[in-house]
């Protein structure tokens, strides 16, 4: 979904998987971290959240990364919108 908010654009994007332990959240996009379920996939390196969250930083914008409330995670991506 997207919404309009002033100067913002904000695109929110979910999954419908298991969620992530609330203490865990802050750590998604630390370079390197991996789930507890991730571990055991053979892809990934635990990078794409936080090349995310630093190149929306380096265009203004933030990430903001929630649990939805019927399971899954909600990514919301906050980027100014074009003058």
């Amino acid at each position: 979904t997207y919404a309009r908010t002033g100067p913002w654009v904000i695109v929110s994007v979910r999954d419908h998987g298991s969620g992530v332990a609330p203490e865990k959240l802050n750590q998604l996009t630390t370079p390197f971290f991996r789930g507890d379920a991730a571990r055991t996939a053979a892809t990934g390196a635990g990078l794409g959240l936080a090349i995310v969250e630093k190149a929306l930083a380096r265009m203004g914008g933030s990430l903001e990364l929630d649990n939805a409330g019927e399971g899954g995670l909600v990514a919301h991506i906050r980027l100014k919108r074009a003058p």
